[in-house]
């Protein structure tokens, strides 16, 4: 028998399909493929942020929920329950969870295309601040735009490393305005739906109880966090129409079949395909609003509390105090965000995160694999990385010039490291007490009149870096004295020589990569004290088993650029190929071979041998990156493996081209690119279906 709604409102007769069978074949399922795919890349602060959304949207809609029940504003067949808490089957109680944890999941993966929270924070804050910045445009340099900011009268970073003014009243209202008239706009919704639409048994009743429900809510995430959702709109939509339209689907099938059923006289009469209520639509819709809503909000006051250096401390706080911390920061206005004694983090941020989305696309892929706190840091070892080898690169300054430089740096991370600011002009009185992690070190950049904005902004960033994470200072130096290599004119004259330089120049980089990785995972600046305490092994000892793979797999890479850049390399008077790897024969010269490649005159010959020096490297390479493979990856935490797999498999497309390269007989390619398709490959083969990743 169908079912029927009686004239009193009672839902009788058999449906087609239960509300138990809708969760069991439909919703259910969708949101365990939701979870399956999304399973790489969900960290700790999403599954965090997925059970707070859960929780809340659990104790918020249920006694809304049987309020209208009892009102008549939907029913379903007490027969076809599994049972019922007041008014409310358990079945609903249930979507109640399903609907949140599906869009959250959702949410998280449209997200993850776009830019961290902590970037997105940084653009509302400047905007706050009266400063309007060039938005991504996804080609080009674009830190360039960020850095005429730097050049301009109304620059990011000052000559002292500021960013902006600080807020006036005045500026901090005329930004205001996205989110004063949200709130205004939805004030006027609730009047209207509490005073016009909410009288019981009206046809308006369900459409009225719905808004009221659902926008005191909706004003209060809005003056939260208003500017900081605008500022991501697009994605948001994608984010809220997915799920609404999936559940109106749903919706309009389950009505059809009879697992529920909306009672008409407290509609007001509109439907879509038939019989799928307007009342409907807009629930679907404005609970995916709250929780996306919802979910950004929570991203915002995670990076407040990166900024203010409580996100990882707080790990270890008792949740009482984790409270608090998270209340205090989701209030901070966004003008306040960044604390006032390290005003330049944000611009610094803005220039880092450019500066690798534009430098590497590879590393940049991969890096959005991490959690985005700690790909903040990653960014900002990536910009001290390139800054500096930009320096030992820039053919328009003598060498002298350059080795200056790269010693003012050192001179200035020798004592922002060991805490000393008093190296850089500070005032006595600034040096009362050593630097805290929460107070970094106040340099008067006017003191370093010898480097950049962009270079002392990068010097700043993996000075935090240190503050926060305890990065040792000895890669960065072993970095630099690889600069100072190519500064010298060095030869590389053998396979050890090879080897050291790769060391210096990107073993370093997978150091200082996996010290960061160390410490996010433990919790710890000195991890590997905490490592020995767990395993009664020696801290040294610990640290070595975890970081000398990620040095072979730092030295594996680089030769690989090596086996790609000869002829780049040769055109900048370098040569990083041992002797051993070209012809020993009496009249071969790699003296005139550089001469050739220099000036683009290879023969058929050259060629050949440059095909034959390539694999001689890539064969190395892979020796290296295989060992780093077996020895250390599997050391890392689970969260970690795959975005360092994904990175070391999309540089390993290098040597496959070089191979194929060789094997067709075509020149030596003097430009290497991995195809996006490639690289997205190797993401989906690394995460879903390695072993110890997915």
């Amino acid at each position: 028998m169908p079912v029927v709604i009686t004239a009193e409102g009672q839902v009788t007769g058999v449906p087609a399909m239960t509300y138990m069978q809708v969760h069991q074949y439909i919703t259910l399922p969708i949101l365990a493929t939701l979870a399956v795919v999304a399973r790489p890349f969900l960290h700790r602060m999403d599954l965090i942020k997925l059970a707070f959304l859960a929780t809340v949207a659990f104790a918020y809609t249920t006694p809304w929920d049987n309020w209208i029940i009892a009102q008549g504003a939907w029913g379903y067949c007490p027969t076809c329950v599994v049972a019922t808490v007041g008014y409310v089957p358990v079945e609903e109680y249930m979507f109640f969870v399903i609907q949140a944890v599906s869009a959250g999941i959702l949410a998280t993966l449209v997200f993850l295309s776009g830019p961290s929270p902590l970037h997105v924070l940084a653009r509302v804050t400047f905007a706050a601040r009266g400063r309007v910045l060039p938005e991504p445009s996804g080609r080009g340099c674009e830190h360039a735009s960020l850095l005429a900011h730097v050049a301009s009268d109304r620059p990011i970073l000052s000559s002292k490393g500021q960013i902006a003014a600080p807020a006036t009243s005045d500026n901090v209202a005329a930004r205001s305005w996205t989110r004063i008239l949200g709130v205004a706009f939805l004030s006027m919704v609730l009047a209207v739906a509490a005073t016009q639409w909410l009288a019981i048994g009206a046809r308006t009743f369900y459409l009225g109880a719905i808004l009221v429900w659902a926008v005191p809510v909706l004003i209060m995430l809005w003056w939260i966090a208003g500017p900081f959702i605008w500022a991501q709109r697009r994605r948001a939509a994608v984010a809220i129409a997915i799920p609404t339209l999936y559940l109106c689907a749903v919706d309009w099938y389950a009505l059809g079949a009879g697992a529920w059923s909306i009672m008409p006289a407290t509609t007001v009469g509109i439907h879509f395909f038939g019989h799928l209520p307007l009342e409907e639509a807009l629930f679907f819709f404005v609970t995916n609003v709250l929780l996306v809503f919802g979910l950004l909000t929570c991203d915002r006051t995670f990076a407040i509390m990166k900024l203010q250096g409580t996100l990882a401390a707080s790990k270890s706080w008792p949740w009482s105090a984790q409270l608090r911390e998270w209340v205090r920061c989701t209030l901070l206005a966004d003008y306040a965000a960044c604390p006032t004694q390290d005003p330049a983090w944000l611009g610094d941020l803005l220039v880092a995160t450019e500066l690798i989305r534009n430098g590497s696309r590879s590393f940049h892929l991969a890096s959005k694999l991490y959690p985005w706190d700690l790909r903040t840091d990653v960014h900002a070892i990536y910009a001290f990385c390139r800054v500096t080898d930009d320096i030992a690169d820039a053919e328009t300054m003598s060498r002298e010039s350059r080795r200056r430089k790269l010693d003012v740096i050192e001179k200035l991370l020798r004592a922002s490291f060991e805490e000393d600011p008093k190296v850089f002009g500070a005032a006595d009185s600034d040096v009362a007490k050593p630097a805290t992690r929460s107070e970094p070190i106040h340099v008067d950049w006017s003191t370093v009149p010898d480097l950049t904005a962009l270079q002392q902004s990068a010097c700043r960033s993996l000075v935090r870096v240190h503050r926060q994470t305890g990065l040792p200072l000895a890669p960065v130096l072993d970095l630099l004295r690889g600069y100072r290599w190519d500064l010298d004119q060095r030869p590389v004259t053998s396979v050890d020589d090879v080897i050291e330089y790769s060391r210096y120049v990107a073993g370093t980089v997978g150091e200082m990569s996996t010290h960061l990785m160390m410490a996010a995972a433990t919790g710890s600046r000195t991890w590997p004290n905490v490592l020995a305490q767990a395993t009664s092994r020696a801290p040294a000892s610990v640290a070595k088993d975890v970081l000398g793979p990620a040095i072979e797999m730092g030295v594996g890479l680089q030769l690989l650029n090596i086996a790609r850049d000869m002829v780049t390399d040769a055109r900048l008077g370098r040569v990083y190929v041992p002797p051993d790897f070209f012809p020993k024969r009496n009249s071969f010269s790699r003296a005139a071979l550089v001469d050739r490649m220099a000036q683009n005159d290879l023969t058929p010959v050259d060629h050949a041998v440059l095909h034959a020096a390539a694999m001689d490297l890539v064969s190395l390479a892979n020796s290296y990156l295989t060992r780093a493979e077996n020895a250390g990856v599997n050391r890392l935490p689970r969260a970690f493996r795959g975005p360092v797999r994904v990175a070391s498999a999309v540089y390993a497309q290098i040597g496959d081209a070089l191979r194929a390269a060789a094997a067709s007989g075509a020149p030596y390619p003097e430009r290497v690119v991995v195809s996006s398709a490639a690289k997205l490959w190797a993401v989906v083969k690394i995460m879903y279906l390695s072993p110890t990743v997915a």
